[in-house]
């Protein structure tokens, strides 16, 4: 991987009364806060140890941008497919802004030696500046790394040791600035967008968590119908408690107030084992959504909604709970190493099968083109 350093634009907090309220629009109110003065540069480029802390723990990384040569050469690999009404949406903003708003989540695999150097210099530093988010109990936080001695050594770490990462969460912010640049291909102002402001963290600094479904299914099918396809496919074990899986291949539903454990059949495995990794998100959309609710595109079809775990599952109970002709599934989160397999195979994801830790946040640091 090539990184470089660059000049960060950061937010004067004499500003902000409200973190939550005021980093909300700002993707689409950048230009006129960089205008007013509410945002300003550092003098030197730099890289910027970074380290965001939750209720109860810390991921440390490193914000950098990386020359989006790796992500034409595919050294930072995808998994999931972009959506062309998207990426029109952030070219959009990125012609306007003049900026990347928010890094791309980037994790790659661990180097033991980059860990302990940034862990270091964020304990034996101090931030220059941290932003504390109150509704999700988030404080953000930055240390610059200046040192033109430290610079070529983070450099070189990443050339060696870091041969590539994965997008965790920015595919769209990545394929709109790929394809900026490759229309501006052959122009001088082209150069300008050649590089993708990335946060690298190690594979042991990110987490998965569970990504869930609700299903708007009893209109077009009874509950009792519906369970008897399900019982087809999966066992079928009522639980008398909230039940969330506890391994791959299980799967926990909530259908009219009442929770159950579902194990997939091991003849539905069987049918998949064509697959290098056999995803729960592939099972659910194929035996579920494709050959019992004749679902034929995920990604369009309004009877699916999705519902992060992060959330705790009163809050899906609640969601699910609006409507009567609602079920919802819990999925047990994918794995890093499963998600990694599924890119270098430069296979794809389904649709909303990943959530992330940490959560990359709008606007608290950026780089102008």
């Amino acid at each position: 991987m090539h990184i470089r350093p660059f000049h960060a634009v950061y937010p004067d907090q004499d500003y902000i009364t409200s973190s939550d309220s005021f980093f909300k629009g700002i993707k689409e109110n950048y230009p006129e806060y960089r205008r007013s003065g509410v945002y300003r540069s550092f003098n030197e480029k730099g890289f910027y140890a970074y380290r965001i802390k939750y209720a109860d723990h810390a991921f440390v990384g490193l914000i950098a941008v990386a020359d989006l040569e790796d992500y034409l050469s595919g050294n930072i690999k995808k998994h999931e497919h972009t959506l062309a009404d998207k990426e029109q949406i952030h070219l959009n903003l990125l012609l306007r802004n003049r900026a990347i708003v928010k890094p791309v989540l980037l994790t790659h695999r661990p180097v033991a030696h980059l860990t302990q150097l940034l862990h270091d210099w964020v304990e034996s530093h101090q931030p220059e500046f941290s932003i504390y988010f109150e509704s999700d109990h988030q404080e953000h936080s930055f240390f610059p790394i200046t040192d033109q001695d430290l610079i070529s050594r983070l450099s070189r770490i990443f050339a060696e040791d870091v041969r590539e990462s994965y997008i965790a969460d920015g595919h769209h912010r990545s394929s709109s600035l790929k394809l900026l640049f490759e229309r501006l291909h052959g122009r001088e102002e082209g150069q300008n967008f050649s590089g993708l402001l990335c946060a690298f963290f190690p594979a042991d600094e990110v987490e998965i968590l569970d990504f869930n479904r609700i299903v708007d299914i009893f209109v077009e099918m009874s509950p009792t119908l519906f369970m008897a396809k399900l019982s087809q496919v999966m066992e079928i074990e009522f639980s008398e408690q909230p039940i969330k899986p506890s391994q791959p291949h299980e799967m926990s539903m909530y259908l009219h107030r009442e929770w159950y454990l579902l194990r997939w059949k091991q003849e539905v495995l069987d049918r998949h084992k064509h697959r290098s990794v056999i995803l729960d998100t592939y099972l659910f959309n194929d035996e579920i959504l494709a050959h019992i609710l004749n679902v034929q595109d995920v990604r369009t079809d309004d009877r699916i909604h999705y519902a992060p775990g992060v959330y705790g599952l009163d809050a899906f109970r609640h969601q699910v709970n609006q409507s009567e002709a609602r079920v919802g599934f819990c999925l047990y989160p994918i794995s890093l190493e499963d998600m990694m397999t599924i890119s270098d195979e430069g296979s794809v994801l389904p649709p909303k099968s990943t959530w992330f830790q940490p959560r990359m946040k709008n606007g608290i640091i950026v780089h102008e083109f």
